[in-house]
């Protein structure tokens, strides 16, 4: 068991209630101010009733005419906030399109306030893509390893936490790549109280397919172990089934700590990902996300076809990471 786990031996449940208690706790803490950039949408109105109500954030609405309902001078600040910004990486932009970006798209104002200071975090994607709700973030607030991935928490009615990655931002991931979603997932697991044991996913069990999709799973998996050799990580590639059913496990790959009881799942690709955690989210189990990681600054994608709960969820988990963030500054 890590350091890390013996000092917070009392979250160490694995239990959907506990992961959830543990988020709405966290976030109560933080006492973050949390920005929602895709506010014409009832379910918005109703989220931010009932994230007051439970003192998890205090939301602030991103409405279509909020750069130019500020002072001057506030609107000068996110300005030259995003001028700096765009400079720093080499591709600078001017007064007229700096303003035009923060005049035409709230979540372009929402990453230059959080940039700024002047947000702790910002939540979208209930009425916009992916790509839209992600590309001011990856723009303005930066990731500072020049990567970002992105996880669910998947709660499952029999009261069982999953962790899929990534199943909302990365395409096509390569060797390198898969590892560090995985070594960076398997560390936010570890900050929510739970040892992670993590299945590098495939359509072959150690080794039964020979192909090219394969091989790359395979190197990522020597990666990540060569990455973080403390963590619990699966010695071969796995098929679904060997990576949470024992039973199965046994018969394909026997003596590994990780098949048939992993709570890490790393998809190869988005495709697979994605179509995984819709597919469990429709029979009944609870998917929080996607929640970014890499950024400098929480912000944090919402599917177009999310519930009031899920806004609430993902508001929340911003709020913990802002908290997370606050205290990695102090200490």
């Amino acid at each position: 068991m890590s350091e890390f786990m013996r000092s917070h031996s009392e979250r160490t449940t694995e239990k959907s209630e506990d992961v959830l208690a543990t988020i709405f706790e966290r976030a109560k803490k933080a006492h973050a101010t949390i920005g929602l950039a895709d506010t014409e949408d009832e379910r918005v109105t109703k989220a931010v009733e009932i994230i007051q109500n439970e003192s998890l954030a205090k939301p602030v609405l991103i409405k279509a005419d909020f750069f130019h309902s500020l002072p001057l001078q506030e609107q000068e600040v996110l300005l030259r906030t995003v001028q700096e910004v765009r400079a720093a990486r080499g591709k600078p932009i001017s007064d007229d399109e700096a303003r035009g970006w923060l005049s035409t798209d709230t979540k372009y104002v929402a990453a230059a306030m959080v940039k700024a200071g002047k947000l702790d975090g910002y939540v979208a994607g209930n009425i916009s893509s992916t790509e839209n709700t992600l590309r001011p973030a990856l723009q303005i607030i930066g990731a500072p390893d020049g990567y970002a991935s992105s996880f669910f928490i998947m709660l499952f009615p029999d009261d069982r936490p999953l962790f899929f990655a990534d199943c909302g931002f990365n395409y096509d991931p390569n060797s390198e790549e898969l590892a560090k979603i995985a070594v960076d997932t398997a560390h936010t697991v570890q900050e929510l109280g739970i040892e992670p044991r993590i299945a590098f996913l495939s359509f072959s069990t150690a080794g039964s397919s020979a192909h090219e999709h394969v091989r790359k799973v395979q190197t990522a998996i020597a990666k990540a172990r060569e990455l973080a050799p403390d963590l619990a990580i699966s010695e071969h590639e796995l098929q679904l089934d060997a990576a949470l059913d024992k039973s199965v496990a046994e018969r394909k790959v026997r003596g590994s700590g990780v098949a048939g009881n992993a709570n890490v799942l790393i998809f190869p690709d988005l495709d697979s990902g994605n179509m995984a955690y819709k597919m469990a989210n429709l029979l009944g189990v609870r998917a929080i996300g996607p929640i970014m990681q890499g950024l400098s600054a929480p912000a944090n994608d919402l599917s177009r076809g999310c519930s009031v709960q899920d806004i609430v969820d993902v508001v929340a988990v911003t709020a913990m990471q802002a908290g997370a963030l606050k205290n990695k500054r102090e200490s």
